[in-house]
């Protein structure tokens, strides 16, 4: 048994996350949900990802311009 950050571990997998500042107790579908809360909070700061309106589709990028 060892502690890494605060976070009791008994093997080195949980060692690995807690050296991540992850909770190793916790289950993956608490992290999921969570991980999607905040994507869900955060959706309309990242806006859509679309083409703009004006810009000209098929053909090649002029780094030079």
């Amino acid at each position: 048994m060892a502690s890494v950050n605060g976070y009791a571990c008994a093997n080195c997998a949980e060692e690995a996350l807690a050296k991540r500042h992850i909770d190793p107790h916790r289950s993956s579908v608490q992290l999921q949900a969570e991980a999607r809360e905040q994507h869900a909070r955060r959706q309309p700061e990242l806006g859509v990802n679309a083409p703009q309106t004006g810009a000209a589709t098929g053909s090649r990028l002029n780094l030079y311009a």
